[in-house]
């Protein structure tokens, strides 16, 4: 089925980050890019460096905070491995001109070329999995790491931390004693001790 793309703030969207993705779309013509939230709404305090300005994309974009990590032009095909799989979509996928595209819908897929050729299923999940991994989430995921980085560093309040460390207390432990290792032990500041200290 026939599927096309204008650059325009409502239709540029070819697939949405963490939207549910239903069609596998072979692009024909047009300029296109993967792109990722920067969680910095209008750009606001993230200076990015000569090298780096081309991941800014059009003013739509920017000002809801989403840079550009990858541009490609004309032939390519996206939301193979999200339809196989059936995962949500972990990048934004925009038209940057207007792209004239295919799409195979999922529906389509699992209910007729699957039931027929039952094996196939698991050698295409294979395939699309190694190629989102080598084309898109290595490169885009290091593009996005990098940018929460350089925020971290302009920024002085709010840090962004793009791996979760929730599940080590103990970091949050030793920065505290750290921070109270000239005192020998934690002080406690309740009610009981201020009726101590009188």
């Amino acid at each position: 089925m026939p599927r096309q793309f204008m650059p325009t703030e409502e239709d540029r969207y070819i697939l949405e980050e963490e939207g549910d993705v239903t069609e596998i779309y072979f692009i024909i013509n047009g300029k296109w890019a993967i792109a990722y939230n920067s969680f910095n709404p209008n750009g606001k305090s993230l200076a990015l460096d000569n090298k780096d300005e081309e991941s800014r994309g059009p003013e739509d974009l920017t000002k809801q905070g989403i840079l550009i990590a990858m541009r490609r032009v004309n032939f390519g095909y996206i939301g193979d491995y999200y339809v196989l799989a059936s995962k949500r979509s972990q990048f934004f996928y925009v038209a940057l001109t207007q792209v004239e595209s295919f799409a195979l819908t999922k529906q389509f897929i699992f209910k007729t070329i699957f039931k027929k050729f039952p094996g196939l299923h698991s050698e295409m999940l294979a395939e699309s999995f190694s190629r989102y991994i080598k084309e898109f989430r290595k490169p885009c995921g290091k593009k996005r790491a990098e940018t929460i980085i350089s925020h971290n560093r302009q920024s002085q309040y709010s840090h962004i931390d793009p791996e979760n460390h929730s599940n080590n207390p103990m970091r949050s432990i030793n920065k505290t004693l750290k921070s109270n290792a000239g005192s020998g032990k934690l002080k406690r500041r309740n009610s009981r001790t201020k009726i101590f200290e009188k």
